[in-house]
């Protein structure tokens, strides 16, 4: 119990550390990829507001004139009768192709700007669209995106050494940080445990006094109750004692078990019950069926279920119960349902709370104590197996999902 808490006290501390980290990554390198944007767009209007030639440089003949960002641009005109391409201004070691190239993909372009990708270089492009022929200016952005890929990949690595750190400190903290609430369920669980123990032996004199009447004076209404409620809380100590021993995560020697036979086992004891009720019980159980399983527990965990889908089946429902191989992954599946009309408004994500009933008055027109359900949960997560709840179509199934 202790080391779950730990593991998922770190799991979540460092989860919305890391949920932290890449919401800072993503905004920070996306205002830096904004910047980069706004500012070579910027550049661009500049050039494209000259004709495609800043002031001061003409041809490939530079004189001593600062660019915004140092900007390595080229333009193009295009003739919008011919569809002729004639360079404004061209850029050292931009062959012919890799211009023609740009300039058809920025004419084909949706948008009037934005962002291509020639030869593994970006260029940012901008275009104006005149009455006798449309200005295409570019710059070429290679560089600063490799910068931006390199600050990316940086902070990329100091986050991941931030959440290193964060997860080594959680896990250092982590025993003290849940051991408040270890001591809160282990005191809970002696509770349990002592008061179990300790009403066995009131329960059975008040048994052997009830038998004794019944011997001297004859059975009657009155001492049929009290050993009908007797019988009742012997099984509520029992399933209790059950119950602890199941949270307490006792390891116990796993081993390879006969799924198919503890399924049909249980079918067979229930399917009296079930016809006694009115109700009906069918089996579809797949031969040679096996689960990584203790021998006392598993047919526990059949017989919890079964009990449960019997009780709360509709009057004339049936009860279906489905065990077959899994084929996506190593292991057993078993389905247990029953019909139940009234199941739409049920919080089906409470049914395995200890002592959970569905009737808030707990009064007693279906015997139990709301723990099997819960006992169910505790010996699937023992085998380290699944279990899930859920209600459709006027059914109500329970999945549980062991491995073999």
């Amino acid at each position: 119990m202790a080391e779950r808490l730990k593991r998922q006290f770190v799991l979540v501390a460092t989860s919305a550390v890391f949920a932290v980290l890449v919401l800072v990554l993503m905004l920070v390198n996306r205002m830096n990829y904004l910047s980069l944007y706004e500012s070579s767009m910027d550049t661009l209007e500049l050039i494209t507001y000259y004709g495609g030639a800043l002031p001061g440089r003409v041809g490939n003949a530079e004189e001593d004139v600062e660019l915004p960002r140092a900007a390595r641009y080229f333009s193009v005109s295009c003739d919008s009768g011919s569809g002729e391409l004639n360079p404004v201004l061209s850029l050292d070691g931009m062959s012919t192709e890799t211009v023609y190239e740009l300039s058809m993909l920025a004419l084909r372009a949706p948008k009037d700007r934005g962002v291509l990708r020639a030869e593994g270089k970006q260029y940012f492009y901008a275009r104006r669209t005149g009455e006798q022929s449309t200005l295409l200016c570019f710059i070429d952005a290679s560089k600063d995106f490799k910068e931006l890929t390199r600050i990316v990949r940086d902070s990329t690595l100091v986050g991941a050494a931030v959440l290193l750190f964060f997860g080594i400190i959680m896990l250092f903290l982590s025993s003290r940080a849940v051991e408040p609430v270890v001591k809160n369920i282990e005191s809970q669980k002696r509770f349990i445990t002592n008061a179990s123990h300790e009403l066995k032996t009131p329960i059975a004199v008040i048994s052997a006094n009830t038998e004794l009447l019944e011997m001297m004076n004859g059975s009657s209404e009155w001492t049929d109750s009290i050993m009908h409620q007797v019988k009742r809380l012997s099984r509520l100590v029992d399933d209790l004692i059950v119950l602890t021993r199941v949270e307490e995560g006792i390891q116990k020697e796993l081993s390879r078990q006969s799924f198919s036979a503890a399924v049909r086992q249980g079918t067979e004891a229930f399917r009296s019950v079930a016809e006694q009720q009115g109700k009906h019980l069918t089996e579809e159980v797949a031969d040679g069926v096996t689960a990584i399983a203790t021998e006392r527990e598993l047919p526990e965990l059949v017989n919890i279920l079964l009990d449960n889908a019997v009780k709360y089946c509709d009057k004339g429902g049936t009860v279906r119960v489905k065990l077959t191989r899994r084929r996506s992954r190593r292991g057993s599946e078993l389905t247990i349902s029953n019909d139940y009309a009234e199941g739409a408004e049920v919080d089906c994500s409470r049914f395995f709370d200890r002592f959970y009933r569905e009737d808030k008055s707990h009064n007693c027109k279906k015997e139990g104590y709301g723990i099997g359900l819960s006992m169910a949960e505790g010996i699937v997560r023992m085998y380290k197996g699944q279990i899930r709840a859920l209600w459709r179509d006027k059914v109500m199934y329970f999945i549980v999902q062991l491995p073999s």
